[in-house]
């Protein structure tokens, strides 16, 4: 074999290097994605279909076997067999059902039901859980993806996905068909898209980053009520951050604006949908009567606390019942 004088010496090209072996990143994180649906689907069929985790998951239900029985793709109505003698439904057997128009109402999103639709025709409830467990899962993603921008190696930020994904209320709503992880990952997904506009340098990429962030709130808030306090908290902290600690006044006008823009035509499309489906509107009633509601229900949130807590203790005593008013009083606060 010729040395590398050699080679110089009669003009040979030098050897190539070998080329390096490719990342294997994406393959591990296509492997914990597919872990983690893995641990969802055992969970969810360790439930009896025949009971649910809450009265919201309930009453999707019921309606998707409402829509079956009709055959009908986008129309929600549960029905009320009494409802020439009860026209205000007060009786209605189905706790939280309320009329919009001619139709009798059970569930509090739009979206997530046509979504839901295809899948329980093909495979029932059990199949419409992919729905709830994808949202699981994305929820997971925008942890590991938060985690590195905020510093965190490629371990600490694998951690962060397996505890979001597995160790919280995610892993709960996952397994159910609840909308809460399609909401909650909207939110997370709008964080990372803020970060990410608020470290651009293109105005350009700014801009639509901060357009994803807003639509990504609308979104969130089609499903979860809370979306837009949240959203206009992060998006003020993010833009606070950006004139006093970046001194980029200009790039927080462009964030702003784009989010705003992106949030209006998230919650319009929302209603537009509403309308076109039921006649009326969801979650405009529910956002004025979660902030109202808020102080109201206080007392007994605190209430259930307690009865939680120490009332399901066998025998509870003096010790059992201080510690637990203790623990209630530290949520309250």
């Amino acid at each position: 074999m010729a040395t590398v004088d050699q080679r110089e010496a009669t003009g040979a090209a030098p050897a190539r290097p070998a080329p390096a072996p490719a990342p294997r990143r994406p393959r591990r994180a296509l492997a914990a994605v597919a872990l983690l649906l893995v641990a969802y689907g055992a969970l969810a069929l360790a439930n009896d279909p025949g009971g649910y985790l809450g009265t919201d998951t309930g009453g999707k239900v019921l309606t998707l076997e409402a829509m079956d029985e009709r055959g009908a793709s986008t129309d929600l109505d549960v029905g009320y067999w009494a409802e020439a003698r009860d026209p205000d439904g007060d009786l209605h057997p189905y706790y939280g059902t309320g009329r919009i128009g001619d139709r009798w109402i059970q569930v509090t999103t739009v979206p997530m039901i046509l979504a839901a639709r295809p899948l329980h025709d093909v495979g029932g409830y059990r199949l419409s859980l992919l729905l709830p467990m994808a949202g699981g899962v994305l929820c997971a993603a925008a942890a590991r993806s938060l985690a590195r921008r905020f510093g965190a190696d490629e371990d600490r930020a694998r951690w962060a996905f397996w505890l979001v994904g597995l160790a919280g209320p995610v892993l709960l709503y996952a397994v159910d068909l609840w909308e809460h992880t399609l909401g909650l990952a909207a939110m997370a997904w709008a964080v990372v898209a803020l970060a990410d506009a608020r470290a651009g340098e293109r105005l350009g990429r700014v801009a639509v980053l901060g357009g994803a962030a807003g639509l990504l709130w609308g979104a969130g808030f089609s499903m979860r009520t809370e979306s837009l306090l949240y959203g206009a908290t992060m998006t003020g902290a993010v833009l606070l951050w950006t004139v006093v600690v970046d001194r980029r006044l200009g790039r927080s006008l462009v964030i702003g604006a784009a989010s705003a823009a992106g949030v209006a035509i998230g919650v319009l499309a929302n209603r537009a949908l509403e309308a076109e489906v039921l006649g009326g509107s969801l979650r405009t009633g529910r956002a004025g009567g979660a902030a109202g509601g808020a102080g109201a229900d206080l007392g007994d949130r605190l209430r259930e606390g307690l009865v939680t807590s120490i009332g399901l203790v066998s025998g509870a005593g003096t010790p059992e019942l201080v510690i637990g008013a203790v623990g209630v009083a530290g949520l309250a606060l």
